[in-house]
């Protein structure tokens, strides 16, 4: 199993209202929150231009995370694997192949085998070996869902951020990427404050 942790640029200050507020299913309720808010830079007494406020929400209060968890409530709308969600914290899990650990050393023999036998086209050996990609297949799917989520929400993933985590024995540690990035690997990442590694060893 592959385990992508994911991480928003400055998720909270960078939530468009406007989507938000397509979003709002309680009867205007965030728009008077949201709505007609306007800030200024003040250096040496002297005041800036007012501008309007389009984005963010307040981190610390009572609704920012409400908020940010109706705003990327549909994100997992047509994935193929398992979405988790913790307010910014999202990760996405799957199955790495759809080979079970402990039959990958007999394919592998098996495949090596017909290498070697003349009655047996490679069209065949190719064949058993092609259901170990279909899992890694459906996570970079959804992968590509994702990153074209965030650009039609206006967001961005902190893609130096983004991680994968490795599961289990054999796990042929197959690369993910998010639009022209490679995700890096890693042999260990924090889950919600609990340091969990490719083992799943935790701390």
């Amino acid at each position: 199993m592959d385990v992508i942790y994911l991480d928003f640029s400055k998720a909270f200050d960078t939530v468009p209202h406007n989507v938000l507020l397509v979003m709002d299913l309680t009867d205007g309720l965030f728009r008077n929150w949201v709505d007609g808010n306007i800030q200024g830079l003040v250096v040496n007494s002297s005041v800036s231009r007012w501008r309007s406020v389009t984005s963010g929400i307040p981190q610390g209060s009572v609704l920012g995370p409400l908020l940010f968890n109706i705003f990327i409530n549909h994100i997992d709308s047509g994935t193929e694997c398992t979405l988790r969600k913790f307010a910014d914290d999202t990760k996405m899990s799957g199955a790495a192949d759809t080979l079970e650990a402990h039959h990958l050393e007999h394919v592998q023999k098996r495949l090596n085998f017909y290498k070697l036998t003349q009655g047996m086209g490679l069209s065949h050996c190719s064949g058993m070996a092609t259901g170990q990609v279909e899992g890694s297949d459906a996570i970079q799917r959804d992968l590509d869902r994702l990153e074209k989520w965030a650009c039609v929400n206006h967001m961005k993933f902190n893609k130096a951020k983004c991680k994968v985590l490795h599961l289990g024995w054999g796990n042929p540690k197959h690369g993910y990427w998010l639009a022209n990035d490679v995700i890096e690997s890693s042999p260990e990442e924090k889950d919600l404050g609990v340091l969990v590694d490719e083992k799943l060893n935790w701390r």
